[in-house]
């Protein structure tokens, strides 16, 4: 089971996660407009991607994410 200090890292990442989401999101919406969800969701699927990697690269992963690397 995961302890308390596990979850509020992970909870930090996502929720940052969900910010950059947004952040990209509302750019890329006052450039180009409307998008579509797909397209949408597409955008939001990279970002989580690129998060976790950039993360990881970093250093700065929480632990949880790092398990099971070498």
């Amino acid at each position: 089971m995961a302890s308390r200090e596990d979850i509020l890292e992970l909870l930090a990442h996502y929720a940052l996660m969900i910010v950059i989401m947004f952040a990209v999101l509302a750019g890329i919406e006052a450039l180009y407009g409307d998008l579509d969800f797909l397209v949408s969701l597409g955008v939001a699927v990279v970002v989580a991607l690129a998060y976790s990697i950039g993360v990881r690269r970093l250093g700065v992963a929480p632990a949880a994410w790092q398990r099971g690397e070498s």
